[in-house]
Order: structure tokens, then sequence, then C-alpha cells
């Protein structure tokens, strides 16, 4: 499996390096694992690797299978997964969709992030960490300055992607019990430019319960490097965002 994992990984970074030339990519089929296709194939072929099987899908191929044990490589014309019927060891199908529809996972991970104001060191980068611990003692969460009654916060995702999904990870009960409902009426707005971060993704009446996962989503897909998240009248605390775009 890891093996597999590794060569996914290794296909979309080949593929995002041509992104100027390539308007695709390859996604696994769930559930089609050790079968092979009993349509016609267009090409069969022995590739090295699972690129090197990806990149031989040239004209025409809408799909192609490819044996992680024994490295032979199928392309395919049709790919009907009601023609999957025979059982084979080792086979993977994968499906050629169009790049604009790849909706990549938490792209805030590690990016750098900005708060209106900041309570004893508990700034915006605790948001986009990778802890998701809610503990904000413990594990660290963002808090604005208890006196900030607009407080937001943001970060820039260093490329423009349509946004599809903001999640926030809300504070769990700490040594001072639960305080999580003080997470409500947030905002989540998506802009081209730090200075204008206005386009609307989705709102969060609340209140929150203790470490919630709070999912928004964007449903006109809007078009931003910036994500922003704000309320009204109180201090903002969140304790890990995740945000989840398409490739522009």
């Amino acid at each position: 499996m890891a093996s597999y994992i590794g060569d996914l990984l290794l296909l979309f970074t080949f593929l995002s390096i041509l992104v100027a030339s390539v308007s695709y990519y390859y996604e696994a089929v769930l559930g089609f694992e050790n079968k092979v296709p009993i349509s016609e194939p267009i090409d069969t072929r022995s590739a090295d690797s699972l690129v090197g099987c990806a990149m031989s899908c040239g004209s025409g191929c809408k799909c192609f299978n490819f044996n992680h044990h024994t490295g032979m490589c199928i392309s395919y014309q049709s790919c009907h997964a009601f023609n999957m019927t025979k059982n084979e060891f080792g086979w993977q199908l994968y499906y050629r969709l169009p790049l604009n529809t790849l909706v990549l996972s938490n792209i805030a991970l590690g990016k750098p992030a900005t708060q209106s104001t900041t309570h004893y060191g508990y700034n915006a980068a605790y948001a986009v960490d990778g802890n998701r611990g809610t503990d904000i003692y413990v594990d660290r969460c963002t808090v604005t300055d208890y006196d900030d009654t607009n407080p937001w916060w943001r970060v820039d995702l260093q490329a423009v992607y349509n946004i599809k999904t903001v999640r926030i990870l809300n504070r769990g009960i700490d040594k001072y019990g639960d305080l999580s409902f003080r997470l409500r009426d947030v905002t989540v707005t998506v802009g081209l430019t730090e200075s204008d971060v206005n386009t609307p993704c989705g709102f969060f009446a609340g209140p929150g319960t203790a470490s919630q996962l709070v999912v928004i989503d964007c449903t006109t897909l809007p078009r931003g490097r910036f994500v922003n998240i704000s309320k009204t009248t109180e201090h903002l605390t969140l304790c890990e965002v995740d945000v989840f775009g398409v490739v522009v």
C-alpha cells in the first residue's frame, strides 16, 4: 500500500510540473483493484512505473490499468466500470480527469497566516501548523485580543484556487471549562488580493461545540488566493483551519 501511495504522489507531482501543457490528472478507481476490463485495449506494454504507464496513455486514451507487481500497462478508450469482470491480482484502474476538477486537500497547511490582533503569543500560524489538538493552552490555538470586537484571521494560499470547502476545528474543553460556544456568527470570505477579501464563501451561525469540526462549503466556488475568517462582538479562537480548493 505504501508503494501505491508513493506512486500516486509521484504521478501527481510529475503532472503538476507539466501543468502548463497538461490539462488532466489520473485518479485511482476505488473498488476496482485486482480487476481487468474486458474492453478491447488500444495499447498494451511494459512500464517501469505508474508514471511511465500514465504517460503512455496518449491520444484517445480515457483510462489505463497498471499492474503494480508485473509492471504491465494497458490503455483503454472505453472505461465503463461494468466491463470490469476479469479478476487478476495486482491491477489498479486509473481514470483520466480534467485537472480543473481536482480538489486539493488542506492547501492552507503551513501557509503564511495573519490575524487582526494576537493574545499573548497565540498567533495566526497555530491554525495552520497541523496540530489538531483542541486544548488551547496545551496545543496552542490562535486567539485574538479579548477586546478585539471585530476579529479576523487570514491565510495566504500563495496561489489562486477555486475554494470548495473551509473547515474550522473549534476549541475543546480546557482548564477553564467549555468555552466552545464562543465560535458563532462566523463569516468566511475569499479574495485575490489581501486588501480585497470580500467574496462570500459561507457562514456558520453556531454556537460551536467542544472540538467541533465546522465544515463550511463554498457553493459558488469563489476564486482567490486569500481566505478570511471573521466574526463580531468578541475575540476569535481557531485551533486548526483546513482549506480545500480546485486548481485554476
